[in-house]
């Protein structure tokens, strides 16, 4: 979610602008997953697009809500859903398999996304007032940064060891936790 939210190719995103294409995009991403899985399940049931040509927002969500609900939460139950998280970490995910489990947490995402974006960078991305839990056209700048220009927090005391990172507001920490790091001979560090 933060590669996508604020860097793009190797590139910081600067403006709102951005900031809302790129979570469109996301946006549209998490809906695709979905879109693949319906075409799968329902043997070549196309959903619409999450966004039209122009950028206009379908109503897919609210249209589509009931139906996805039913097919995404068949044999997805707590038992099921273990079962796919522990075969993805070893890899041993089958085609379909796959496509539930992506379409489950892209379904999941997509009904929280702005919980999950205030849960993520915390005040680092607001939303404007009356839009929060929408999806929105591509004209309106519905995200926006937020203040995260202090940087220091507290006092530092020179007999404490304190962690660098605390120091961070949201969104620095989470863009660093998403490069790779190095160690002083320029080998990349292990998670």
């Amino acid at each position: 979610m933060v590669e996508s939210m604020y860097v793009n190719a190797d590139e910081f995103v600067l403006t709102e602008e951005d900031l809302n294409k790129n979570i469109r995009a996301r946006q549209t991403a998490l809906w695709n997953k979905i879109r693949e899985f319906v075409q799968y399940v329902n043997k070549g049931e196309i959903l619409p697009a999450l966004f039209d040509d122009s950028g206009k927002y379908t109503g897919v969500i609210e249209t589509y809500k009931d139906k996805l609900n039913n097919l995404i939460s068949k044999g997805t139950n707590s038992a099921k859903l273990d079962y796919l998280y522990q075969s993805s970490l070893t890899g041993q995910l089958k085609d379909r398999s796959k496509l539930t489990l992506d379409a489950y947490n892209a379904w999941f995402l997509l009904k929280n996304f702005d919980r999950m974006l205030k849960a993520t960078f915390g005040k680092g991305i607001s939303i404007r007032k009356g839009m929060a839990d929408s999806f929105i056209n591509a004209e309106s700048n519905k995200y926006m940064f937020g203040d995260t220009q202090k940087l220091s927090h507290t006092w530092r005391d020179e007999s404490k060891d304190y962690d660098e990172s605390g120091e961070f507001g949201d969104i620095p920490r989470n863009i660093i936790k998403t490069r790779q790091l190095y160690d002083k001979e320029g080998k990349p560090i292990e998670n």
